[in-house]
């Protein structure tokens, strides 16, 4: 049974689209899109968060912000099966020079606090500008996040405080 799961999810992970988009701003000749859709019944989440770290690095993303990037979703993917959504999720990651926005499309309100504790507040705070959750006309939802592109130094400092 787990093996018929795992498959479906490599199945359903490997459906990516990848895309080089041209800007129409100045400083930003093109970006990396990465697109994804991840079943709604996830059954690994650390096999979903191997394909998109896979993707990541074939986009050349630095080993810390892909770090960085794949907690991120891990926290968004985590609430949205918190709030039991019943159709498949659709992740988008863009890269930009400073900063790598994450949207995961759900079927209905997803809740991104956690109570008591608000550990995923404090998580997502930690590593994005922002972050939020957007209604969408058809119903749906988007959470959401801005990834912080941070400095070599910030990394090693990060890595020292967490050894």
């Amino acid at each position: 049974m787990q093996r018929v799961a795992a498959h479906r999810l490599r199945r359903s992970t490997s459906r990516c689209r990848h895309a080089r988009h041209e800007a129409r701003d100045p400083g930003h000749n093109d970006r990396s899109v990465i697109e994804m859709t991840l079943p709604h019944a996830l059954v690994d989440l650390r096999q979903a968060r191997r394909s998109l770290a896979a993707e990541l690095r074939a986009h050349g993303f630095e080993r810390e912000h892909l770090d960085d990037v794949v907690s991120v979703v891990n926290e968004l993917v985590t609430a949205a099966h918190e709030c039991q959504v019943s159709r498949p999720l659709e992740l988008t990651v863009v890269e930009y020079p400073q900063v790598t926005t994450v949207r995961l499309r759900c079927d209905h309100k997803v809740e991104l606090r956690d109570k008591p504790f608000q550990l995923r507040e404090r998580m997502l705070s930690r590593l994005t500008l922002e972050c939020g959750r957007r209604a969408r006309p058809d119903g749906d939802v988007d959470l959401w996040a801005e990834v912080i592109r941070r400095p070599p130094a910030d990394h090693d400092a990060r890595r020292a405080v967490h050894s």
